[in-house]
């Protein structure tokens, strides 16, 4: 956090915190993860248990307990990220912070944002889906929903945050930067 002004993310005038809790998400997720893992545990049971080699080119006992271990960490991981991910933002008098936790942490002062509008879009048409999505010059951090604020920065790029209250983001940034 060396970069981001450590008095600035005290008291914001806005602040949000979104995660992803879409219910067709985790039932993908869940559904992904169970067709995963089903049948390489049966592969254990048959092969460790009843000592029947599992498949036509079987691997050893040791080999399939690692593979297996390996494909559940992935998946466990996989879930703990997915529902521990987060979208912060914080409207500060320095500028607008910005935290997709675990991945992007970013201050945004205010001189390097030269517009700023709440806005309606179309998650998958415009950006690809939500998370962290980019096609050059167009960015956009969002969790959920079709809702956000768009930034156009003094490097001729364009920032999308979703938010649940765009509107009360955009009047934030209105104050904090100055541009009532």
């Amino acid at each position: 956090m060396d970069d981001i002004p450590q008095p600035a993310l005290d008291n914001p005038l806005f602040a949000e915190v979104q995660r992803f809790r879409q219910p067709w998400l985790m039932i993908l997720v869940f559904a992904v993860s169970t067709i995963s893992i089903v049948p390489l545990l049966y592969g254990l049971y048959q092969q460790l248990v009843q000592g029947i080699p599992w498949g036509d080119e079987p691997m050893s006992d040791i080999g399939l307990i690692l593979f297996t271990s390996f494909i559940l960490l992935v998946l466990i991981l996989m879930m703990v990220l997915l529902l521990g991910a987060s979208l912060t933002v914080k409207v500060q008098g320095a500028g607008l912070y910005v935290r997709y936790w675990p991945v992007i942490r970013r201050f945004i002062p205010w001189d390097q944002i030269t517009s700023y509008k709440a806005v309606t879009y179309s998650p998958i048409m415009d950006y690809g889906g939500w998370g962290i999505r980019g096609f050059g010059k167009k960015m956009a951090y969002n969790v959920s929903g079709n809702r956000g604020v768009l930034l156009l920065l003094s490097d001729n790029r364009s920032l999308l945050i979703g938010s649940q209250s765009p509107e009360r983001l955009e009047q934030a940034i209105s104050m904090a930067s100055g541009n009532k």
